[in-house]
């Protein structure tokens, strides 16, 4: 599952360069950022074997300047009923379910407000992922992948279980944003999470100070994270962007853990009871088996006289239950 921002495909034949570069990386689903595509669609690139599924702002909305997410997934997924149509909130998010063996994923791509952008337009844009993300059942998985135009920084002692030890730059305000919300859903950071050098941390160039920075990120659940198995930045795919390519590996399928299969023993045959020898012998059994000074002893060693009194002539007595 990967994360890109696609600067435009509207461009003809675009998406067909896309999706050959996701074929020559084996690459299963990934979200798109700032398409530029108005609408909801789909369009499937038969060559190459992907699906391309996008939402945008509505068509008759000519003034608006939207920005259009997509997710891109291997067609024979869609077929095989593993990846679901798209569920479309806006121009700025967009899911797919992806049904596994034994869990299931809700994968969703969002392209957030550059701090540019007014306040109100940012509060708006966090309050609609946080309502979009809640409304996902606890019991499944969250992959959240996009472009966030946040800096989280390296605080892992203020944001422990949110970031890990391998962040990179400084805190900006979109990244206390983007942090505070994944505290409030208890989910954390992958691009975080993985020690490896800062060319595979970060995601997108400055154009002026050609400074890198890590924008664009992978989020699970805190309690999923161990799903993921490593997510890095690719400096090789080329779909004309600014940005790099990160691609995380997830198991999707939940570990088995075998029962220990454990011998029950037999009960014993009280059915007997009903016999008024074998009931007396029974009494006379555990009468033999308790000492003199039984009333004198303390709760618990009674209770321990009495239990390994029974059972001893029970199984004397009784004999055990027999198996048809």
């Amino acid at each position: 599952m990967d994360s890109t921002r696609a600067s435009s495909i509207t461009i003809p034949r675009r998406t067909a360069i896309i999706a050959n570069e996701l074929k020559e990386y084996n690459i299963d689903l990934i979200a798109l950022q700032e398409t530029h595509l108005q609408g909801v669609g789909q369009l499937e690139e038969r060559s190459s074997g992907y699906t391309y599924m996008w939402s945008g702002a509505k068509e008759e909305d000519q003034t608006q300047n939207y920005y259009g997410v997509a997710i891109c997934v291997r067609t024979e997924l869609v077929k095989k009923g593993i990846v679901s149509e798209p569920n479309c909130y806006n121009d700025r998010l967009m899911s797919v379910e992806v049904h596994g063996q034994q869990c299931q994923t809700t994968f969703v791509s969002c392209y957030a407000p550059t701090l540019n952008d007014e306040v109100t337009v940012i509060e708006t844009f966090y309050q609609n992922l946080k309502r979009f993300l809640s409304a996902i059942p606890n019991q499944h998985n969250i992959i959240l992948a996009g472009d966030f135009n946040a800096r989280v920084g390296t605080s892992e002692l203020h944001w422990r279980g949110v970031i890990g030890p391998h962040g990179i730059g400084r805190q900006n305000d979109n990244g206390l944003r983007l942090l505070q919300l994944c505290v409030q859903l208890d989910l954390c950071i992958c691009n975080t999470m993985f020690q490896q050098k800062n060319q595979h941390k970060t995601t997108w160039q400055h154009p002026r100070s050609k400074q890198w920075h890590q924008i664009d990120f992978v989020i699970t659940r805190k309690k999923n994270v161990q799903h993921v198995l490593r997510c890095r930045s690719m400096r090789g795919p080329n779909c004309d962007t600014d940005h790099l390519l990160v691609r995380a590996s997830i198991r999707l399928v939940k570990k088995r853990f075998r029962a220990i299969p454990t011998s029950r023993s037999k009960s014993f045959n009280s059915i007997k009871l009903k016999e008024e020898q074998t009931r007396n012998a029974f009494e006379d059994s555990i009468l033999s088996g308790c000492p003199e000074d039984y009333e004198n002893l303390d709760v618990e060693t009674q209770w321990n006289i009495m239990k390994n009194a029974v059972i001893e002539s029970a199984a004397s007595t009784l004999g055990k239950k027999q198996t048809s």
